[in-house]
Formats: structure tokens, C-alpha cells, sequence
């Protein structure tokens, strides 16, 4: 009976051993993640006011440590910076993805993403009769590395960096939302086009965006029996 014991007591203490192993950590695997954020992925940048986005989002990120994220966000009304009594529409918008993380035993994993959504936004250069610059927004592909920290405890933060491509904004100007037919239009020989945003060639199709989120991680899901430990 004492050698019974004995030898359960051991196998006990070497489950615990090994359950408490940081070696075989995976903070990855099953995790659901509610997420606050701003940039690009919370849901989009662009060129006036405030510049960002402001949003929340969800991830689940699975055993495989593929993760499929959503989020929707807004863009606050704002004051143009160059006439104070002209105002900047807001508005809001959207993003669906799929990340991949590497390093799932590091507290610092390095990740990849591509998703969909909307992607950039500017306003229209002359106001409507409200003295409001409309909202020019549009969707596209992103595609972003991430820097995300996540152990076994509640709190979560990423970092990202990427580039967007809106292909209607490599469109032709008569199919492009950046530019509108000119008023020279009503009295040229042939349709001609104007840009809608300040920059005279339009909104550039690709750019650089980038992000921050905090966000609160769940345990993990379907932990099994060494997890449970």
C-alpha cells in the first residue's frame, strides 16, 4: 500500500510538473478575443481629421492558431483644419479577416493577416450647402503583420502595420469614387474629370496603414485534462 501510494503521489507530482511546464504552453490555442481599437483594422485610416478610425472587434483564434477576426467601427464628425465653419462627415465601417500567429509558447507572438473591408476613407474638397465635406470611403484587401501579446491571463494588445488596395480607386475616373465630372464638362466637346479630395490625382489605391488594439482574452475553450490541471 505504501509503495502504491508512493508511486501515485510521484505520477501526480510529475503531471503537475509537466502541466506547469512553460515549455509546453500554448496561449494560442482556443482563445476568443473582444477587442477595442483604432487604425486600420478598427476599421480604416485616411487622409483628413482625425485620420483614424475607432472601433471593436471580436477574434477567435483556433488550436491551429488561425485565428478569423471581425470589426466595425466609426468615424467621428469633425472640423476642417483650414475653415473652421466647413465640418467633416463621419461615418462607419467595417472589416472581416484571417490572422495566423506564430510563437504560441512566446507571451510576444508574431502574426499575418489579410481581410477585407473598408479600407481608406478622405472627404470631397468643396462642402454641400450644409457646409459639409462629405465622406469618400472605400473597401478593399489588407494585408498586415501583427505583433500581439497574449499569455494565460486577461489582457491582450497588438500592434500592425500593412498596406491596403482599394482596386475602385484604380479604376477609371468615370468609375473611380475620387473623382466627379468637371464643370467644364457642360461646355467641352468630351467629358472631362475632376478629383473630388484635395490631392489633384485622386485617393491613392494602395498605401501604408497601421493600428493598435487592447482587448480582453478569454481562457482558453476546450482546454484538455493537462490544461485543466
Amino acid at each position: 500500500d505504501d509503495m502504491a501510494a508512493r508511486k501515485k503521489f510521484e505520477e501526480e507530482q510529475r503531471l503537475d510538473e509537466y502541466a506547469n511546464s512553460e515549455r509546453r504552453r500554448d496561449w494560442l490555442k482556443d482563445r476568443l478575443i473582444l477587442q477595442l481599437g483604432m487604425g486600420s483594422r478598427y476599421p480604416f485610416m485616411g487622409e483628413t481629421g482625425m485620420g483614424m478610425g475607432f472601433g471593436v472587434g471580436a477574434e477567435y483564434i483556433t488550436r491551429w492558431h488561425v485565428g478569423a477576426y471581425a470589426s466595425f467601427g466609426f468615424l467621428p464628425k469633425g472640423t476642417d483644419n483650414e475653415f473652421d465653419d466647413w465640418s467633416l462627415e463621419g461615418g462607419t465601417g467595417y472589416k472581416v479577416g484571417i490572422n495566423y500567429y506564430l510563437f504560441p509558447k512566446n507571451p510576444l507572438h508574431l502574426g499575418i493577416s489579410a481581410s477585407y473591408g473598408t479600407v481608406y476613407f478622405d472627404h470631397d474638397i468643396i462642402p454641400d450647402d450644409k457646409d459639409m465635406r462629405a465622406l469618400i470611403s472605400v473597401n478593399g484587401f489588407q494585408f498586415d503583420a501583427l505583433i500581439a501579446y497574449m499569455t494565460n491571463e486577461w489582457y491582450y494588445l497588438q500592434f500592425s502595420i500593412g498596406m491596403y488596395y482599394a482596386p475602385d480607386l484604380g479604376k477609371d475616373p468615370e468609375s473611380n469614387p475620387s473623382f466627379r465630372e468637371s464643370a467644364d464638362s457642360r461646355t467641352s466637346a468630351e467629358i472631362t474629370y475632376t478629383s473630388r479630395v484635395v490631392n489633384k490625382d485622386g485617393m491613392d489605391k494602395t498605401g501604408i496603414v497601421f493600428g493598435i488594439a487592447i482587448g480582453y482574452a478569454l481562457p482558453e475553450f476546450f482546454p484538455d485534462d493537462t490544461e485543466k490541471r
